[in-house]
C-alpha cells in the first residue's frame, strides 16, 4: 500500500506541483493517527521524488542545473492582477481570505451544505478516512491564504480542494438520506433517489445554463454571475467564452482587412514579454488565427485607430479606458455582441465609430 501511495504522490508530482498537497495533508493525517509509522511517509515521499524525475525528461541528462531553472522559474512567477470585492490587486496579492470567499460562492451552494453536515460527523466521529478527507480539502485552500501565496485566476489554485468538498458532500448526503428514511419511514433506496434529484437536478440546470462559460458560475449565496459582479468580484478570466461560436461572429461581422484590438492589456505579460500593444490572450488568439478559426486578413494588436475592440470582462486587468468601454461610457464605441451569463457581459465586440 505504501508503495502505491508513492507511485500515486509521484504521479501527481509529475503532473503538477500541486501534487505537494497531498503528502503535506498526509504528513499532517499521520501525526494525528499513524505517528508510529511516519517513517514510511519518508519513503513515500524519496520514491515519489524518484518518480517525479523520472517522468521528466528535462531533468534527465542535467538533473541538478535543470532543477534549479525549474525551482527559479517557480520564484519568478509574477503577481497576476485580480479583481475582488471591487479592488484591483496587481502591485501586491489579494488578501488572505480571498480562497475562503471563493470557495464559499463558486461550490454550488446545496453541495456547501452537505459538505458542512460531513464536516460536523468529522468532527463528531473520530473516523481516520473521514479526517483524511477533511484535510486535504482543507490543505490547498491554506496555503493559498498564507501571506505571499499568489491569488488569481478565480478558484483555480486551490481547485484541488473541490473533490474532497465533494466527499465531504457525500458523507453529509449520507446523513440526510438516513435521517429523511428514519422520519418519513421510507425505502432507504426511494429515499436516497429522491434526495439525489432534489440535488442533482439544480446542479445540472446550473450547468446547462453557463454552458459553455462554467468558469463565470458564482452561487445562489452571492447571487450568481449578476450579484457577483455588483460585489465587485471578476467576472472572468480564462477566456472560455472566446470560443469558435464567438470567432465565427468576428468572421462574419468584420469587414475585409479589419482592424481589431483585444482587450484588456495585462501588465504583467507586456513586462514579462517586453511586448508593447498586446492583450491578455495575444498567443491564443495568434493560434486560433494561425489555424485558421480567425481570418487571416484581420489585423490584430495593430496601432489605433481600430474597426472594432473586443472586451473580455477581466476587471483585474481593466484599465480606465475599459472601464469607460464596459461601462458604456466611450462616445464613438457602440457595442454590437456580447457574450453573457445571467445578463452580465463576459466577452463584447464594439464597433468604432470614425469621427
Amino acid at each position: 500500500m505504501d508503495l502505491i501511495t508513492a507511485l500515486l504522490f509521484g504521479l501527481s508530482l509529475a503532473t503538477k506541483l500541486h501534487g505537494f498537497f497531498l503528502f503535506f495533508a498526509m504528513t499532517v493525517w499521520a501525526l494525528i493517527f499513524y505517528r508510529k509509522k511516519m517513517k514510511n511517509l519518508l519513503y513515500i515521499f524519496i520514491i515519489g521524488v524518484i518518480i517525479f524525475f523520472a517522468c521528466w525528461p528535462y531533468f534527465w541528462t542535467t538533473p541538478v542545473t535543470s532543477f534549479k531553472e525549474y525551482v527559479s522559474f517557480l520564484l519568478r512567477v509574477p503577481v497576476n492582477s485580480v479583481y475582488y470585492l471591487g479592488r484591483a490587486y496587481g502591485d501586491r496579492v489579494a488578501p488572505w481570505h480571498y480562497p475562503f470567499v471563493l470557495t464559499c460562492v463558486v461550490v454550488p451552494a446545496h453541495f456547501l451544505l452537505l459538505s458542512a453536515l460531513g464536516v460536523w460527523r468529522t468532527f463528531k466521529e473520530r473516523d481516520g478516512i473521514r479526517w483524511l478527507i477533511l484535510i486535504n480539502a482543507f490543505v490547498p485552500i491554506f496555503f493559498v491564504a498564507l501571506p505571499g501565496s499568489l491569488k488569481y485566476d478565480g478558484a483555480r489554485l486551490f481547485s484541488p480542494s473541490f473533490p474532497f468538498i465533494a466527499m465531504l458532500a457525500g458523507i453529509g448526503f449520507d446523513i440526510l438520506s438516513k435521517t429523511v428514511k428514519s422520519k418519513i419511514k421510507a425505502k432507504k433506496m426511494s429515499a436516497e433517489y429522491a434526495l439525489l434529484a432534489v440535488f442533482l437536478l439544480p446542479a445540472l440546470f446550473v450547468l446547462v445554463r453557463a454552458y459553455p462559460c462554467h468558469q463565470a458560475y458564482y452561487n445562489m449565496f452571492i447571487g450568481g454571475a449578476r450579484g457577483a459582479e455588483k460585489l465587485g468580484m471578476e467576472t472572468t478570466y480564462w477566456g472560455s467564452e472566446i470560443n469558435k461560436k464567438f470567432l465565427d461572429y468576428l468572421n462574419g461581422v468584420a469587414k475585409p482587412g479589419a482592424r481589431m484590438k483585444f482587450l484588456p492589456v495585462s501588465p504583467q505579460a507586456l513586462k514579462e514579454a517586453g511586448i508593447k500593444n498586446t492583450s491578455a490572450l495575444p498567443w491564443v488568439v495568434n493560434y486560433y488565427q494561425a489555424r485558421g478559426l480567425l481570418r487571416k486578413d484581420i489585423l490584430l494588436y495593430e496601432s489605433p485607430p481600430y474597426d472594432y475592440i473586443v472586451l473580455q470582462s477581466r476587471q483585474g486587468y481593466f484599465d480606465k479606458y475599459c472601464w469607460r468601454l464596459y461601462d458604456g461610457e466611450y462616445e464613438n464605441a457602440r457595442k454590437i455582441h456580447s457574450v453573457t451569463c445571467d445578463g452580465v457581459p463576459l466577452v463584447s465586440v464594439y464597433e468604432m465609430e470614425k469621427r
